[in-house]
């Protein structure tokens, strides 16, 4: 998709929300490494060619930030009920 649009970010999206992993064309090295504060590369997201790309798996949504997100994390792959 990318050679074909030449977007310079590329933001996947599930249903109305925003998800991670945002792609940042080669293009936009340069402007990445200026970055500073809290707000980071959200305020490129503005600024640049950005192409949405809707996607179908509501698992891109996960946030793994403690070791209870990658328990549930693993949980989910294994197919196993989550005991909290």
């Amino acid at each position: 998709m990318h050679a074909r649009t030449l977007a310079s970010i590329f933001v996947p999206w599930v249903k109305d929300r925003q998800a991670n992993l945002v792609l940042f064309d080669q293009d936009m090295f340069s402007e990445l490494s200026r970055l500073e504060g809290e707000e980071g590369s959200r305020q490129l997201l503005t600024k640049a060619d950005v192409l949405k790309v809707q996607w179908d798996d509501p698992m891109i949504l996960l946030d793994v930030d403690t070791p209870e997100d990658y328990f549930r994390l693993n949980c989910l792959a294994k197919n196993e009920p989550f005991k909290t």
